[in-house]
């Protein structure tokens, strides 16, 4: 295979790498429970909870959908051209659009996260 038609381009490592850190940024947060910050109610960390995991999901599963889109494009060979660069071109700017919308729900998440006072850098083991 040469190098021009390697199935993934920069932006799929991109993808790539970015759906990693999604999903480990994803596992943490869904192992947090409301015992490890006693000063937040319930309520309002499952909110938060809730709003950051919606972020990394959609963010993960875009990223490894395009990869999948990428890999798929460029292994085919049915296809015309044309309809390819078309689905491709379709495909990296909806993968580009969810990043955007990706940020602005994290950073959303984020905020209320510092309003909140939960500081997942601390660890307060939850009381058994």
């Amino acid at each position: 295979m040469s190098p021009s038609r390697l199935p993934l381009d920069f932006f799929g490592l991109l993808a790539v790498m970015l759906g990693i850190i999604y999903t480990i940024r994803k596992l943490d947060v869904r192992r947090r429970e409301p015992g490890e910050f006693p000063q937040v109610p319930p309520a309002d960390f499952e909110r938060w909870k809730k709003k950051e995991l919606f972020c990394y999901n959609l963010a993960s599963v875009t990223c490894f959908l395009k990869v999948l889109i990428d890999i798929a494009l460029n292994l085919q060979r049915v296809i015309p051209w044309n309809t390819v660069r078309i689905l491709g071109a379709v495909s990296f700017f909806a993968w580009f659009a969810v990043m955007v919308a990706s940020l602005f729900l994290g950073s959303a998440a984020r905020k209320l996260r510092a309003e909140l006072g939960i500081d997942l850098r601390t660890h307060v083991s939850p009381p058994s």
